[in-house]
């Protein structure tokens, strides 16, 4: 997958395409909410409403859909820990990531 998020490959085609994210959400045939948490980085769609997200958005599904098809075979309280850091991520800023991440590999790798 590209360095880039996908929530944020999602919001940059939806902006791209000139629509709203009711419009995105109808389009794939999701919930608004199931939408809005997507795009959010709040969670990750299960199933076939990934790739249907993609397709509304025009993205590449095959390369996604991978991902998913990946993530779908970790044990479920592996996904839960992974959207729940993933949440957390969001709430920082690219700089604040950045720093967490440096300072944890330190702590892993070099004890400190």
């Amino acid at each position: 997958m590209d360095d880039e998020a996908l929530q944020e490959r999602a919001r940059r085609a939806r902006r791209a395409a000139g629509k709203t994210q009711e419009q995105i959400a109808e389009d794939a045939g999701v919930s608004l909410r199931t939408y809005q948490n997507f795009e959010g980085g709040r969670s990750y769609p299960q199933g076939g409403n990934l790739r249907a997200i993609l397709r509304a958005l025009g993205l590449d599904e095959t390369q996604e859909a991978r991902a998913e098809a990946t993530r779908e075979e970790w044990p479920p309280d592996v996904r839960v820990f992974l959207d729940m850091f993933g949440a957390y991520l969001a709430t920082m800023t690219e700089e604040e990531r950045l720093r967490f991440i440096h300072d944890e590999t330190r702590r892993i790798f070099v004890g400190r």
